[in-house]
């Protein structure tokens, strides 16, 4: 009487005893969602469990044929949903969505490659709407075969062109929609307004920032490391030390006031990625950043012991992997007064 989906991949379970067929529909990790749809001779009273994985850090959303359930469990456990369960029953987000033209997947064209604008957070367009049927907000565009527009009156910050997914392969292009009525929209202001609140009051706090990547800043910094690798990711430098390699630089402190160190990493990168971060050679955190948040950049505040910062005005931080392991990458390392 109970099943369990213990990962997000597009799958079909047949349990015949039942007479049910349970559907997982996602494609994760290019959706940051999933939908289960039941298939069932006759209505079935069972669970159907599923994983709150750990990293969900700020909840996890799940509908039932579009009412929203109470979840009262924690990341790292499973969600159970008990019910009896007919065919057409659906569990799914309904917030972001995706286009489709009989069997042509659609895509939003957004521009060349190297628009500068694409590392603002409203490049991709959100759908502003509570119609779903888009029928009602897309018009064809003329002398273009399987092209839609999308009406000003629903994309924003600005409409945009949808054509077939495998004609793009030279632009920027999105395949989902993030969809908001009024609701979602000011709680997405509100969170947006923090974070840029957040941002600033870092900046202000910031004794002295290192960048990675950056010659000058490498330079000021005496960086230095084995078996490193510096690339570009979302328009950011970033250096990791590969298995047996390391890195270090050094930091500016001011000794008569508490010190902290802040990295900014990728949460959504996987793999190994253990590593310990010491200061004057004293180890004060261990780090996995393995799936930390997907598809954010995040800063993570670590606390310097007062004693490894009295007396002194610049302070050596050193990455070094656990065995088997990297280390980072990291994107910029700073100093803050705490």
């Amino acid at each position: 009487d109970e099943l369990y989906v213990s990962q997000f991949i597009a799958a079909t379970a047949n349990w015949k005893e039942k007479g049910v067929k349970i559907k997982q529909i996602t494609n994760c990790p290019r959706e940051q969602g999933t939908t289960i749809e039941i298939e069932s001779d006759n209505p079935q009273k069972f669970t159907l469990y599923l994983r709150y994985p750990y990293w969900a850090e700020k909840g996890v959303e799940i509908l039932v044929n579009g009412e929203k359930q109470k979840i009262n469990q924690k990341p790292g456990s499973f969600i159970a949903l008990n019910k009896t369960w007919v065919s057409g029953d659906r569990i799914d987000d309904k917030n972001r969505v995706a286009i489709l033209y009989g069997p042509l997947v659609m895509a939003g064209d957004l521009g060349p490659v190297d628009d500068p604008a694409a590392s603002k957070p409203d490049f991709v367009p959100v759908l502003f709407t509570g119609d779903r049927n888009p029928g009602h907000w897309l018009s064809p565009v003329d002398n273009t075969i399987n092209a839609f527009k999308v009406s000003e009156k629903v994309a924003h910050p600005h409409s945009f062109t949808l054509i077939p997914f495998y004609k793009i392969y030279r632009n920027r292009y999105s395949v989902y929609w993030d969809m908001f009525d009024q609701e979602r929209w000011h709680q997405f202001q509100l969170d947006y307004q923090a974070e840029l609140r957040r941002q600033q009051e870092l900046e202000k706090a910031t004794l002295d920032l290192f960048q990675p990547g950056e010659t000058q800043s490498e330079q000021d910094h005496a960086f230095t490391g084995k078996n490193t690798r510096t690339f570009d990711f979302r328009h950011k430098k970033a250096i990791v030390a590969e298995r047996d390699g390391w890195f270090s630089f050094n930091l500016n402190v001011d000794p008569k006031i508490h010190i902290a160190l802040v990295f900014n990493y990728w949460g959504g990168f996987t793999g190994s990625k253990t590593f310990d971060i010491l200061v004057n050679g004293e180890k004060i955190a261990t780090e996995n950043i393995s799936g930390k948040k997907d598809g954010q950049f995040i800063d993570i505040q670590y606390d310097i012991p007062a004693e490894l910062t009295a007396n002194k005005h610049r302070i050596t931080v050193r990455f070094q992997p656990n065995p088997g392991h990297r280390a980072g990458p990291i994107f910029a390392a700073r100093t803050i007064k705490r």
